[in-house]
């Protein structure tokens, strides 16, 4: 986010490393060692919270009536949270059963009401209210960004969970990507899902307004970063050459004992390149399966109504 001095501040995703893990002198196999997307990494303003005479933090004390005490991070934990929530129904709607709170922590403090007021606005809002005032509650380009990634790996579960929405400070909330097991033509159990025209603004009731609602812009943005993003970073050889450069990792050539090939002696029963088709998780999958995808995509975004 850009701070008040205009300083482009903080990281929206988070960076991995494939390795080798030895544990304890045993080996465990490949794995993927990742940062983790917390207040520090997304550089979210700290709250100030008072202290007593021996330096314990008071959090019942905060005065979060102060604009600068508004960060808060949740993170979509379960299946539901999708922004379905209504103030009327029943506990098990509402978002603090569907999210987990990540900043502050819950056991310093409980802090629902941000998550809780724009649940409900998103909700009960009229459409025009809603046109008129979502813009001030949230980074509309970043649910642009969130929608386009989510689209072109075709992560299937991330509009109704597994993913990360917060502000910092009085600022607009944000949304973050995380959890990418189930994408690219693949479930998370392994198996193939051969659904190639995957398209679900549906899920996420945020979306699905500001989808369904053109006035708010929002198609038109979701065109243009498409436009500008589709020769590059969503470009089929851009996303693909990310798989040959894993693949270089796990697979280096000369040598029949690779870190792939010692994964699979740790872990015989793991199902192999996927559940029962070898095709998958190889290099001629993706290359078909972004073939495919791209070019539907683009034709989807495009015809868009605006």
């Amino acid at each position: 986010y850009v701070n008040d001095a205009g300083k482009e501040k903080g990281e929206s995703s988070i960076h991995g490393v494939v390795t080798e893990v030895i544990q304890n002198g045993k080996y465990q196999g490949v794995y993927l060692l990742n940062e983790k997307l917390d207040r520090k990494q997304l550089a979210l303003e700290k709250i100030t919270v008072p202290e007593n005479a021996n330096g314990d933090k008071q959090w019942s004390q905060v005065d979060f009536n102060d604009p600068d005490n508004g960060s808060v991070l949740y993170k979509a934990q379960w299946g539901s949270a999708t922004f379905y929530y209504n103030s009327s129904e029943s506990s098990s709607k509402k978002p603090s059963i569907q999210f987990e709170q990540k900043y502050p922590k819950p056991e310093d403090i409980e802090r629902w009401q941000p998550l809780n007021a724009l649940a409900d606005f998103v909700v009960n809002s009229s459409d025009q209210a809603f046109i008129n005032g979502i813009d001030d509650l949230v980074d509309i380009n970043s649910v642009v960004n969130f929608w386009l990634i989510t689209n072109v790996t075709q992560t299937t579960d991330t509009l109704k969970t597994n993913y990360y929405i917060g502000r910092s400070g009085a600022g607009k909330f944000k949304f973050f990507v995380w959890d990418f097991d189930s994408s690219f033509g693949i479930y998370y159990n392994g198996n193939k899902n051969s659904n190639r025209d995957y398209w679900h603004p549906d899920r996420n009731n945020l979306i699905k307004r500001l989808s369904e609602l053109t006035d708010t812009g929002f198609n038109k943005k979701v065109k243009a970063r498409w436009n500008e993003l589709k020769g590059s970073t969503f470009s089929k050889q851009e996303i693909y050459q990310r798989f040959v450069d894993y693949s270089a990792i796990t697979q280096p050539g000369g040598s029949s004992d690779t870190p792939k090939s010692r994964n699979m002696i740790r872990w015989p029963d793991s199902g192999g390149d996927g559940k029962g088709l070898p095709e998958l998780g190889t290099l001629d999958y993706i290359n078909q399966f972004l073939d495919d995808r791209l070019q539907w995509l683009d034709s989807k975004i495009l015809s868009l109504p605006e």
